[in-house]
């Protein structure tokens, strides 16, 4: 992670503005600051992003992760491929009162048809914006992992509550 959400809030700021506010533009720079935590990836890695709801995708006009990985992939790291897809909607991680994190993105993402022979074998960068609790990036990992990924390493902006990891 590149930062601790709650401590820095001109990023969070950022981050908020590119997430709910529509930035599109602000992919660009956030991704290039993103690229910094995969300068060691190999030319047989791959990037996937935790792929949006669909609705969310509707609310944002765009998906936020995806469009960081491929600037991500733009500044020289390795090639996305769209691995995921979302099953049904889970609950905002951040959203208050979340019980059961896990519980509720278990079983919320699949394997996109035919992406099983693009990660095989591969290490793969999963990548997304904000990492509250962890659950939805280990229900990825889960999954890509039943993919026949190699290894899953898990890049993000910040994470809500905790430092660089």
């Amino acid at each position: 992670m590149l930062f601790d959400y709650r401590a820095s809030r001109p990023l969070a700021a950022w981050i908020l503005a590119f997430k709910s506010g529509r930035r599109r533009d602000l992919a660009a720079p956030l991704g290039q600051a993103l690229a910094g935590l995969v300068s060691e990836a190999s030319g047989e890695d791959v990037l996937v992003a935790v792929p949006l709801a669909p609705a969310r995708r509707v609310e944002r006009g765009f998906d936020q992760a995806l469009a960081l990985a491929r600037e991500v992939s733009a500044a020289g790291g390795p090639p996305v491929v769209r691995a995921l897809a979302r099953r049904r909607w889970s609950a905002p991680q951040g959203a208050p009162g979340a019980v059961s994190r896990r519980a509720g993105v278990r079983d919320a993402f699949r394997p996109r048809r035919g992406a099983a022979r693009r990660i095989a074998r591969r290490r793969v960068w999963l990548v997304d914006d904000v990492i509250t609790s962890g659950a939805t990036a280990a229900e990825c990992a889960r999954i890509l992992g039943r993919m026949g990924a190699r290894e899953v390493i898990v890049v993000a902006l910040a994470r809500a509550g905790g430092g660089r990891t």
